[in-house]
């Protein structure tokens, strides 16, 4: 079964995390900050100059403009959003 995911990725490149749901990414030669749904270490991933896959947000409030999907990892893009296996299964459920 392959999974479609809505809407465009924006790459850009990891700079660091500054706590447990926030990074600092580089887009576009800007620094922006993304929110990082992922309370894990990631120590694997979350390296400087890692590329990475953001979605744009639009929400009032919001302290960050992205969220951050994916690191690539050995020429791998490894999904850290850890909503995703909720939107996964749900979908795998639902066909």
């Amino acid at each position: 079964m392959r999974l479609e995911l809505e809407g465009r990725f924006d790459v850009g490149v990891f700079l660091k995390r500054l706590n447990r749901f926030m990074a600092e990414v580089a887009l576009n030669n800007n620094s922006v900050l993304a929110h990082l749904p992922n309370s894990g270490r990631l120590g694997t991933v979350l390296v400087p100059k890692a590329t990475n896959f953001l979605r744009k947000q639009n929400r009032v409030g919001r302290k960050s403009g992205y969220d951050l999907f994916a690191i690539e990892h050995a020429g791998v893009p490894v999904i850290v959003d850890a909503r995703f296996s909720t939107m996964n299964a749900r979908a795998c459920i639902e066909k």
